[in-house]
């Protein structure tokens, strides 16, 4: 009985027409996303960034594994472990990773209560890298490309892999970063801001809500 029914990605549209039964197709309604007026200046050295839970479902090791591979690069990865049946998982990892001497691991950055440093780590980010198995159209996702930084992923949410980056195939990350990094990572970056400035950038995003809602309103 619903008056309208909605979802934040294209690529969810037929899965949620057809788990309930829906009569016609559901309408985008974008996230609103904070993007900055311009691109910000890359990094000199190659930025590769991870943001997400260090629970074993996301597979944050084999971000820190690629680290090894990639002396030349700066690799970043941003999270802690937050799954209660894992415990001790988080330490488990920094134990291990913590002597690769061009990685990072600040941590979970709350970008609300620190924004500068998120703001800062995306600027300079080239790559913005999701382990994952399987994923939605993450906040992530939109958040870096705001950044202008290109996707490389195993899931390919609306494009987001294939348009702005690079997919992983078979969990070679890192033949995949490989590509990315000699196949224009900047120019993709730059796609995936256009993109994100377009359809989720807040005003606009608002502006599509408030489109819906008043076509809504009118109706009745």
């Amino acid at each position: 009985k619903a008056d309208g029914v909605y979802c934040p990605a294209h690529f969810l549209k037929p899965k949620i027409k057809r788990m309930y039964r829906l009569k016609e197709m559901p309408t985008l309604l974008p996230n609103l996303i904070d993007v900055p007026e311009s691109l910000p200046k890359k990094s000199e050295v190659p930025t590769i960034t991870f943001i997400a839970r260090w629970d074993k479902r996301k597979r944050p090791w084999l971000f820190m594994e690629l680290a090894k591979h990639f002396p030349q690069c700066r690799f970043v990865c941003i999270g802690r472990g937050s799954a209660s049946a894992e415990s001790g998982y988080d330490a488990e990892l920094r134990t291990r990773y913590s002597g690769i001497p061009n990685l990072e691991l600040p941590g979970f950055i709350n970008r609300f209560t620190e924004p500068e440093r998120m703001h800062s780590i995306l600027s300079d980010t080239w790559v913005f890298v999701s382990t994952a198995a399987r994923e939605g159209l993450p906040l992530t996702f939109l958040e870096a490309a705001a950044y202008g930084c290109s996707i490389l992923s195993v899931d390919d949410p609306d494009g987001f892999a294939t348009r702005f980056g690079r997919q992983v195939h078979n969990d070679d990350f890192a033949s995949a970063l490989q590509a990315l990094l000699v196949d224009s990572p900047f120019d993709k970056g730059r796609a995936a801001y256009e993109y994100v400035k377009e359809t989720y950038e807040k005003s606009n995003a608002l502006a599509a809500h408030i489109e819906q809602y008043n076509a809504k309103t009118n109706a009745c």
